[in-house]
């Protein structure tokens, strides 16, 4: 699974209990270098490594960002483009060590809604943050980032709370149990040319997937333990 996955932008999407986080922890598994962000901190369902500010993030991946490592941070809005910017810089780095080959690295964005939001600074210091705007930051990083081994794993209940430029990088798709019809409307918008292919994700049982390319390509799978 893990080389499939590599250098792609992917969502995995479907209410809560039916194995969104199982089957991310499975691909988690197969990574030597994991950034986890996440939009609560009484949680650490992927057993990673927790740091609680920004500078203690940026001083771990300079201490071992070159890996292994499984590192999870809880960001605030205003922090999320800087983010997106040091997983850049950490991989020219790697592309210098490694002689124009950076090691692969995974970063999961989990309920990925949360770090679509782009921040203003105003002059007396406060911030604006629009919501449900992919930040051009995360959007130069999903354009470029897959030539430096970037790999990206959105995860959310609520797809259809994405914004809708953010549909055209994912490479692929794997829905879980999708109750509202407005996700399912999303994921049939997916791919258009599997028609019904969105209705049929209201009575997928737990552990069970429906995995759709960005051509079109649909499979059937069931999370393997």
């Amino acid at each position: 699974m893990t080389s499939a996955l590599e250098r792609q932008v992917g969502a995995v999407v479907g209410a809560p209990g039916y194995g969104k986080t199982v089957l991310t922890s499975q691909v988690i598994a197969g990574h030597r270098r994991v950034l986890i962000l996440q939009p609560w901190t009484h949680k650490n369902e992927y057993k990673a490594q927790r740091v609680t500010s920004y500078a203690a993030l940026f001083g771990f991946l300079m201490r071992h960002g070159h890996g292994p490592f499984t590192v999870t941070y809880t960001p605030h809005p205003a922090e999320v483009p800087y983010i997106y910017m040091l997983v850049w810089a950490l991989q020219m780095d790697s592309l210098k060590r490694h002689g124009g080959t950076p090691d692969p690295i995974l970063m999961v964005l989990e309920e990925a809604t949360t770090y679509m939001v782009k921040a203003t600074k105003n002059a007396d210091g406060t911030w604006i943050y629009r919501k449900g705007v992919t930040p051009d930051e995360f959007t130069h990083l999903t354009e470029r980032g897959r030539h430096l081994q970037v790999s990206i794993i959105l995860t959310t209940q609520r797809p259809f709370n994405l914004p809708l430029d953010l549909r055209a990088t994912l490479d692929w798709v794997m829905a879980f149990h999708l109750p509202l019809k407005h996700d399912r409307a999303w994921f049939q918008d997916f791919a258009p040319s599997v028609p019904g292919l969105g209705d049929e994700l209201l009575p997928l049982p737990k552990l069970r997937f429906r995995k759709v390319t960005q051509g079109g390509i649909v499979t059937n799978g069931e999370i393997q333990f």
